[in-house]
């Protein structure tokens, strides 16, 4: 199974996001029904999900957003925004706006506090294009906050990191007539506002993640399209005034990416994703996982585990210097089904993991609070407090 981020069409996609189980036309990337069935409190079931980000806060405080069919994918396919909270103990549904008639969907989710986070997404407006949308926890209900969405033709957030109640990043993309440009929202405890950021790519450049090690130090990551029609890494360093593009990595053949980022400290963050390694990525290749270390000067490619065919990897969480958790999947063969792909940094290495419910499973979202307190989410959701379960 190739990453839902390895091939990026240099067509402009101003359609708004499809039900859960199809591809998101306003995402660019394909958002596959994970189904997953968390362990839900009463009343909380919900016919198809599709859970695309977990935070975890501490061992009895976490958030999972993503979207969910109000009725019927296959007869209604009206697709709202979801979010789940842990108790410690089950997952359950929490109230949250959906400003769309036809389709919300959260893309990711951030906690600087127990009554501080942000989801963010997109929502389709009248004109059936995607606006951004952010919402707000403020420690009782979640609350839509005005975004801009400066697109001609469409605006999306895929990213968003929080730092306090006064600051916070959320990063996407805009389309235009012509071109799909970064963006990059920021917000000072009162309002979202666009913040000037790099587009490298003549036509194509997508922001897929940002996160924050501090107010003057954070990272976003994407993708652009160079002059060849190939993926680009794109990684780009906010130092407090300005954002810029810093060098980095392209091992692929005819194209590399960068799906997610995660920053420790300013002289520790970390990047994943994958790469091509033969001419022409399209369908099932034979991609390599990619992984890349920030040392306070430069962006290095790091060894990383590929046990299959078709190797990606789509999130990362460092929780320490010496501890990280990367996330994926992998195809055995050609056309194969997904298998887990489980990676977990030591301060010296990259290895595989193990984990439940490996075969015809994938993860697309981690998210590490200490060395005793991880979630991964995906067509399933685990948990790992010294070992790896599956909940639900």
């Amino acid at each position: 199974m190739a990453s839902r981020r390895t091939t990026v069409m240099s067509v402009l996609l101003v359609a708004g996001s499809l039900c859960a189980g199809t591809a998101s036309a306003s995402a660019g990337v394909a958002r596959g029904n994970t189904e997953t069935v968390p362990r839900l409190a009463a009343g909380a079931a919900i016919e198809a999900k599709d859970i695309s980000a977990v935070q975890t806060i501490s061992p009895d405080d976490g958030w999972a957003v993503g979207s969910y069919c109000a009725s019927s994918c296959t007869t209604s396919p009206v697709e709202q925004g979801l979010i789940l909270h842990w108790n410690g103990e089950l997952w359950s549904k929490v109230a949250s706006p959906n400003p769309s008639a036809a389709s919300d969907y959260l893309s990711a989710v951030a906690a600087d506090s127990t009554s501080d986070a942000w989801a963010v997404g997109t929502t389709d407006n009248s004109n059936g294009q995607a606006d951004t949308l952010a919402l707000q926890w403020n420690g009782k209900s979640w609350l839509q906050v005005v975004s801009p969405s400066p697109g001609k033709y469409g605006s999306v957030l895929d990213g968003v990191a929080a730092v306090s109640g006064t600051d916070a990043w959320a990063v996407g993309y805009d389309l235009t007539s012509t071109s799909q440009d970064t963006l990059v929202l920021r917000w000072n405890g009162r309002t979202w506002s666009k913040v000037t950021s790099p587009s490298p790519g003549a036509s194509v450049n997508y922001l897929y993640a940002v996160s924050a090690a501090s107010a003057d130090d954070a990272w976003a990551a994407g993708i652009y399209l160079n002059k060849a029609g190939d993926n680009q890494t794109m990684l780009m360093h906010w130092n407090g005034t300005a954002w810029s593009k810093v060098s980095s990595p392209d091992p692929g053949k005819s194209g590399s990416v960068i799906s997610a980022v995660t920053a420790v400290s300013a002289t520790d963050a970390w990047a994943v994703g994958n790469y091509c390694t033969t001419s022409g990525c399209v369908g099932d290749p034979p991609d390599k996982t990619l992984i890349l270390h920030w040392n306070g000067k430069l962006w290095s490619k790091v060894a990383s585990p590929n046990p299959g065919y078709a190797n990606t990897l789509d999130a990362v969480s460092a929780y320490s210097t010496t501890g990280a958790w990367a996330v994926g999947s992998y195809d055995t063969k050609p056309g194969g089904n997904p298998e887990i792909l489980l990676l977990r940094w030591n301060g010296k290495a990259w290895s595989r993991v193990t984990s439940p419910a490996e075969r015809n499973n994938y993860l697309i979202a981690i998210s590490a609070a200490s060395a005793k307190d991880a979630w991964a989410a995906g067509s399933v959701l685990l948990r790992w407090n010294g070992a790896w379960s599956v909940v639900g």
